[in-house]
């Protein structure tokens, strides 16, 4: 269901409840429709007009407006007057109920015993007028934004599922499935081929998507309605980013089960044959790939896993996103091709080697400074305590032992402390004081 069809369900709803409490309600689609300007061809196209549309001038929409919520004609007329044109005129005609009275009913010539009850019911309609508008203009932010990420149709999805079951006889445990959103985004964007590099901090789980409590959204006078919204989570440990990282992957195996054109032709698939010569993602590279990270994080010095592995990672899946985007190859050949051509990036120097390469360092550092005459070592790294805003920092991420709290750490924020020379903190999230290497130092 799209973003504009789902806003239209829901004030439908709402329409149907209110109405049948005897409340006279302004209708969704005459709220969004009464100004042709104002929306957009798809917007039109996915909601019901109800005849309103047709309702060209001022004077017809406001005395419409008069109809469904009861009050005098002679106000809709002094809102021409006043040079109102449409619905989003009338929104922005007042900033509280008594501009509302003073502006409108006040100063038309209506009977005094009726002015009280005309203003309650102008004011009601300003109200919902407002309601509807602004979920409007939210409900296209996210149409512009996230319309990917919109659930597919239930036959595709219920497809996808089927196929991926049928080809690895494989069910994942919630905790690593990929959420309904993400896969809906990774299948647009391959049958489009535009395909980008995703920010792991906004992977999310199937768990993680059943678990999320809803936020309450309002929509109107004692309305509200539960939205289920995607927040980015930072990653600031190695394992939750290895997490992240399967669960793409594993949307990626999802969507990827797409028999190659000309599969019949060729040999029966076996265990010697190419995966990527039969479906599109194959899952046995995407696992592979995997375990490409996971060894790096292992050979890596404990303070620069993170960060040597997510520099290597995004640089990998940059290099999938522009030969995807280029060619028509598919994508599990573009991995496979991609892990050959960049396997000699994922190296790390062994220990010992690392170790003597930092001492060589420091001896060529430390010449110039002997011979200046200072004598003096490189100045004592100043750590903080907290952020500016108060925030407090993990005392043990900025050792060289580092802390294994992750995101959930009781000692503080994982963000590196040191004080630069600014006076400002660091407060990188990739590295702790150890491997700081900002140029402000």
């Amino acid at each position: 269901m799209t973003p504009a069809r789902r806003t239209y369900v829901i004030w439908r709803i709402a329409y149907r409840r209110l109405r049948a409490h005897g409340v006279p309600v302004l209708s969704y689609s005459f709220c969004i429709t009464s100004s042709a300007n104002f929306l957009s061809s798809r917007a039109m196209a996915a909601i019901s007009t109800s005849g309103i549309s047709e309702l060209g001038t001022p004077l017809e929409r406001f005395s419409e407006l008069a109809r469904r919520f009861s009050f005098d004609v002679k106000i809709a007329e002094k809102m021409v007057e006043m040079g109102l044109k449409d619905l989003q005129d009338f929104r922005y005609i007042a900033t509280s109920d008594a501009e509302i009275a003073s502006n409108l009913v006040a100063t038309t010539g209506i009977e005094e015993s009726t002015k009280i009850t005309q203003a309650a019911r102008v004011r009601r309609a300003w109200h919902e007028v407002r309601a509807a508008l602004e979920l409007f203009e939210q409900s296209k932010k996210k149409s512009e934004v996230g319309e990917d990420s919109a659930p597919l149709e239930k036959p595709i999805q219920e497809g996808l599922e089927a196929a991926f079951f049928s080809r690895y006889k494989l069910r994942l445990e919630p905790d690593e499935a990929p959420s309904d959103s993400l896969v809906a985004r990774l299948y647009r964007e391959v049958e489009r081929r535009a395909l980008n590099v995703h920010s792991l901090s906004a992977v999310r789980s199937m768990s993680a998507q059943l678990t999320d409590a809803p936020k309450r959204r309002k929509v109107g006078d004692g309305l509200y309605v539960d939205t289920a919204e995607e927040e980015e989570q930072e990653v600031a440990d190695t394992s939750t980013y290895l997490e992240r990282l399967r669960i793409l992957l594993m949307g990626f195996a999802k969507i990827g089960t797409k028999r190659i054109d000309g599969t019949a032709s060729k040999p029966a698939e076996g265990i010697a044959t190419p995966t990527t010569d039969y479906v599109t993602i194959p899952l046995d590279i995407l696992l592979k790939y995997h375990s490409r990270c996971v060894r790096i994080t292992k050979e890596a010095p404990p303070m620069e896993r993170l960060s040597i592995l997510r520099r290597l990672d995004e640089a990998e899946r940059t290099e999938w996103v522009s030969e995807f985007r280029g060619t028509e190859r598919t994508l599990g050949d573009i991995i496979v091709t991609t892990m050959r051509r960049r396997d000699a990036h994922w190296t790390v120097a062994p220990r010992g080697q690392q170790a003597a390469q930092t001492s060589n360092q420091a001896g060529h550092q430390a010449k110039p400074a002997a011979a200046s005459g200072s004598g003096t070592s490189k100045a004592q790294i100043k750590l903080a305590t907290t952020l500016r805003d108060g925030t407090k920092l993990c005392a043990s991420f900025n050792t060289k032992q580092g802390c294994q709290g992750g995101t959930t750490c009781k000692s503080g924020a994982h963000r590196c402390a040191v004080i630069l020379r600014s006076g400002r903190t660091c407060g990188a999230s990739h590295h702790g004081a150890q491997a700081c290497d900002n140029k402000r130092r």
